[in-house]
């Protein structure tokens, strides 16, 4: 499942349950860039050493994973959202 709000940056939070988003944001044609505490970004796109650590981190925390997003492109973003809506 995934819960998502915007915060006052434009950017998306969500909280998920499945691993499974990782691999969706594989298949985006833009940038799904992971935002850091510092203020730094990285696209998870097809980058699976950032994707391995962040499996890692959600089995350690029981199945559950905090991501800050920011998806400009909104075929994207829906996809992503779709996917919360049918994973709920």
């Amino acid at each position: 499942m995934i819960l998502w709000k915007e915060d006052r940056y434009n950017d998306k939070t969500l909280y998920f349950q499945s691993g499974r988003i990782l691999c969706l944001a594989d298949r985006c044609s833009g940038p799904v860039n992971l935002l850091s505490e510092g203020g730094k970004s990285v696209d998870i796109r097809n980058s699976y050493s950032v994707q391995k650590n962040l499996f890692q981190e959600h089995r350690e925390n029981g199945g559950r994973l905090h991501l800050g997003l920011k998806i400009p492109n909104v075929k994207d973003y829906f996809r992503l959202v779709n996917f919360s809506i049918g994973d709920m």
